[in-house]
């Protein structure tokens, strides 16, 4: 799910952390945006998987809408209902999100032979990864680390994609590829504003090319087997660029 972890600058800047009235139940790490319906009971709405603007924050926590509240579930922790139809969001325009990235539509979804490489020919010049499980999706500008063999924990930035047979760099790894070695590339680099989002909207899709994302974000930090070694885990850190209270975009 979509986590508050900081504040961009230092200091949590009094977190922003504010109660936005609902229309339809919340889950908790989803992405909120303003509501633009004046007919309708909420001030929030849902993202969609490609929509970000306006972006509030990530839902607190899950609230179950009711248009029939019954008095006395206010205090109700966690809350399924509230008498005041509220759900509690951290909207700092300068809070970075972290994601997890998922390899599928399907938020949880372990990562696929599409982001974890074994490398079939050996390559002396420490610059190609071949795999024809690159398919035809382009990771150029994404970014691809050692995850087995000599160049283990090494990162570098993909800069040419050959469908079916191999990704390249242009700073060569420190030491020969062989064949087996195997690789995490995932289509984020700090230079990549754009994503999409799983269904459930609480985690960012890795299987999808660089150039098919359309949220707008920017890229903080990104975490490959950083944060959980050898689960084979990708976290990326965000700012929202098109915050209801900072539209930088």
């Amino acid at each position: 799910m979509g986590m508050c972890r900081r504040i961009l600058g230092g200091g949590d800047g009094g977190f922003f952390s504010q109660d936005w009235k609902v229309d339809a139940t919340t889950v908790s790490g989803a992405v909120a945006l303003r509501s633009t319906s004046t007919s309708s009971a909420g001030e929030v709405v849902d993202a969609t998987t490609t929509g970000f603007v306006n972006a509030i924050g990530c839902y607190g926590e899950s609230v179950t809408y009711t248009a029939t509240p019954v008095a006395g579930n206010n205090q109700v922790v966690p809350k399924p209902t509230t008498i005041e139809g509220v759900v509690r969001i951290i909207t700092h325009p300068f809070a970075l999100w972290e994601f997890n990235v998922s390899g599928a539509a399907a938020a949880g979804t372990a990562l696929t032979t599409l982001n974890i490489l074994t490398n079939s020919t050996a390559d002396a010049t420490k610059l190609i990864v071949s795999d024809v499980n690159v398919s035809t999706i382009s990771f150029v500008g994404g970014l691809i680390k050692g995850r087995t063999g000599a160049n283990k924990g090494q990162t570098r930035r993909i800069i040419t994609h050959n469908n079916n047979a191999d990704e390249r760099v242009e700073v060569a790894f420190t030491n020969a590829i062989a064949a087996n070695d195997t690789f995490i590339r995932v289509p984020y680099s700090k230079a990549v504003i754009a994503g999409t989002l799983c269904t459930d909207l609480t985690e960012l899709r890795g299987d999808l090319a660089i150039a098919g994302g359309t949220i707008n974000v920017y890229t903080v930090r990104i975490g490959i087997d950083d944060i959980a070694p050898g689960r084979d885990v990708v976290l990326l850190e965000v700012m929202f660029r098109d915050h209801l209270y900072n539209a930088l975009a």
